[in-house]
């Protein structure tokens, strides 16, 4: 297959244990060490160089939810491999048609390290410098708003930087309890449609428009989808 592999467009109907094999030649200087690095890894998933075990990324179960939003890079012991042919094996649990296996890099540290770093920084601590950003201001405008009793229009950016800050929140704590599961996706949907309508409300008040019943119209859309999945469970996800 090619990388990356989209399980609903090419496997449809086929779940569980599935293993990829990848083949790579390797010639190293002296002293240079050699990297895996694959961009995502969602689920987690065991890895291999030339049948020793490289990597265990912890995988939904055990009544654990799991789903990795960083990426993932790991040094292949000297010992693990060989001059010119070498294998690589990734086993993974597909549980759901939206599984993806993203593209697996190896190649030399040196060469590897820098890509992976910048893609963690975007994809991770990006996220929570953003988190600390967000909370801190939401915390300072509201306080303010609420002290000063200001127009609403600072109330809702505050609302909007804390609604913000709690949406990025998923994208930091990747390993939850199965019993926390239904929370944490209420949260989320809360967060990002509460950003949503705050914002929208924000703008909208700051250019003078402010038609009846407006605000009340956004705050029952905002609602309606977070009190839906509370009350349907997974199912209605």
């Amino acid at each position: 297959v090619t990388l990356p592999d989209r399980w609903k467009d090419n496997w449809p109907g086929i779940t569980g244990t599935v293993w990829y094999r990848v083949t790579f030649k390797a010639s190293r200087s002296e002293g240079e060490t050699w990297m895996v690095y694959l961009s995502r890894l969602r689920d987690g998933g065991a890895l291999f160089v030339n049948g020793r075990l490289l990597a265990n990324v912890r995988e939904p179960g055990g009544g654990t939810w799991v789903r990795w939003m960083r990426p993932h890079a790991f040094v292949i012991p000297p010992g693990d491999l060989r001059e010119g042919e070498n294998e690589f094996h990734v086993r993974i649990n597909v549980a759901s048609a939206d599984k993806t296996m993203n593209t697996v890099w190896i190649g030399p540290e040196a060469e590897l390290r820098p890509v992976y770093e910048a893609r963690m920084f975007w994809a991770y601590t990006a996220a929570q410098i953003t988190i600390a950003v967000t909370l801190s201001m939401a915390v300072f405008v509201l306080t303010v708003w609420w002290r000063r009793r200001m127009q609403l229009d600072y109330g809702l950016f505050g609302l909007a930087c804390l609604f913000w800050g709690l949406h990025t929140l998923n994208y930091v704590i990747e390993v939850v309890p199965d019993s926390w599961w239904l929370f944490w996706r209420v949260m989320r949907y809360a967060a990002t449609g509460g950003f949503a309508a705050s914002i929208t409300l924000f703008y909208l008040r700051f250019a003078g428009f402010r038609p009846r019943g407006m605000t009340r119209s956004f705050a029952a859309y905002w609602i309606s989808g977070p009190l839906a999945l509370a009350i349907g469970g997974a199912a209605a996800h």
